[in-house]
């Protein structure tokens, strides 16, 4: 297993905030999370393991940023050259509603942490919440040019894909 973690790869698709290891928590802040159940019992069981285990160790910027931190710090431990992360849109709102502060914050862990691996930022699109909702959170990322794509995530029957073609319309015309 550790020879595989020297051999350069990439993740092309990592919900950020949960991609770290529960171990660097411990390591690191001392936090220390109940393990997910195994074998997981479906979508289902795994939000009610993150709302109930997970995400109240991880409030505020500060959760925020500790939970990036272990994510850049699991990738480079893992051998990843090429990092594309989902971060959501609702997470700006950590900020103040600033996305900018927010990319100076992912740009400083970043930096900081793993400055060797090639960062992809895309954008979160939560399937869940309504489309005209998630439109109004997603137009301040478009201008910053920052971010690379967009990750259309959640349950996948929640509402029908149409919605969210405005979202991609905005997208394609800001590159």
């Amino acid at each position: 297993m550790q020879a595989i973690t020297h051999i350069a790869k990439s993740d092309r698709h990592n919900h950020g905030f949960l991609g770290g290891r529960l171990d660097y928590f411990k390591r690191q802040f001392g936090i220390e999370i109940e393990q997910p159940p195994s074998p997981m019992p479906g979508l289902e069981g795994m939000h009610a393991w993150l709302a109930e285990k997970f995400f109240p160790h991880f409030e505020g910027a500060d959760g925020f940023e500790k939970a990036y931190e272990a994510t850049f710090f699991t990738a480079k431990e893992d051998g990843i050259t090429v990092l594309e992360m989902n971060i959501d849109v609702t997470h700006r709102a950590l900020y103040h509603g600033s996305v900018t502060a927010l990319i100076n914050a992912l740009d400083g862990i970043h930096q900081r942490i793993a400055p060797e691996i090639r960062f992809i930022p895309e954008i979160g699109v939560n399937r869940n919440v309504d489309a005209k909702e998630l439109l109004e959170w997603f137009t301040p990322y478009l201008e910053t040019e920052y971010f690379q794509s967009i990750d259309l995530y959640a349950t996948e029957c929640a509402q029908p894909i149409e919605r969210f073609q405005e979202i991609y319309r905005l997208a394609r015309a800001h590159g």
